[in-house]
């Protein structure tokens, strides 16, 4: 695309796929995810900063919805970019992803619906 003459801020992409499960299902209970070993989460999320104990094998959507928050989603599978978020501080593996191309991912851009944590405290900014 560069070679065209074309800017990655011009170029948009769509992609179309069945889900495999219901998104709207509930989150594993906050209870039933194990906290010994949890990492710490520091959320901000329509205007309101959150801290939590972010389990090591439960995503972050997963853990913010057990947690009461309204966190933003849609497909759950990393395919649709609905529950994007910020990494301020920290760092996450995703699972899949599907849809972030690098330059977001190079600005910290990841999916809360496929982040697990690998550092021991991060930040995650929604906007």
């Amino acid at each position: 695309a560069e070679a065209a003459g074309i800017g990655a801020g011009q170029i948009h992409r769509e992609a179309f796929a069945s889900l495999a499960v219901d998104p709207f299902d509930d989150p594993l209970p906050a209870s039933a995810a194990s906290a010994d070993g949890a990492a710490t989460v520091t959320v901000d999320l329509d205007g309101a900063t959150s801290t939590l104990a972010w389990p090591r094998e439960q995503v972050l959507l997963d853990t913010l919805l057990a947690a009461g928050l309204d966190a933003p989603y849609v497909c759950r599978e990393g395919n649709c970019g609905g529950c994007a978020f910020t990494l301020r501080r920290g760092e996450v593996r995703m699972l899949v992803n599907d849809t972030l191309d690098d330059y977001e991912l190079g600005n910290g851009v990841r999916l809360a619906c496929q982040s697990l944590p690998v550092s021991d405290d991060c930040a995650a900014e929604f906007t």
